[in-house]
């Protein structure tokens, strides 16, 4: 590890609280250094849960509940592939990979039902 970012984690870890930013800068040394999170905390005097906490935060999504869009493709119909239906059937893929597919005149209470069962649990 380079010496000036060994000053820069001396500097963070005697603050009491840390910063998104400082804690992102701790947590990249921490990885560099290819230590255990123990021996890279008592190395810096740390909590060795501060660093795997955040560690965990940052790299978890903001928000998984949050709104997220998706890229869309519109494919002309003359060059979309044939299929049993003369109407076009809307395809839902999720963040994980799975899935949707959503033919012509799905009842919109049905479809709901549906994605509230894919979404999981609610956070209320």
């Amino acid at each position: 590890m380079r010496t000036d970012r060994n000053d820069e984690v001396w500097q963070i870890a005697r603050r009491r609280y840390w910063r998104e930013a400082d804690a992102r800068r701790v947590v990249e040394a921490w990885r560099e250094s290819e230590a255990s999170a123990a021996a890279f905390a008592r190395r810096y005097q740390l909590d060795p849960k501060r660093i795997l906490r955040w560690a965990k935060d940052l790299d978890a999504p903001l928000n998984p509940r949050a709104v997220q869009f998706h890229p869309v493709r519109v494919v002309d119909r003359c060059d979309a592939p044939t299929t049993a239906f003369d109407a076009p059937i809307i395809e839902i893929v999720l963040v994980g990979g799975e899935r949707i597919r959503v033919p012509p005149g799905v009842d919109p209470a049905e479809l709901r039902q549906v994605l509230d069962v894919v979404a999981g649990p609610s956070a209320c």
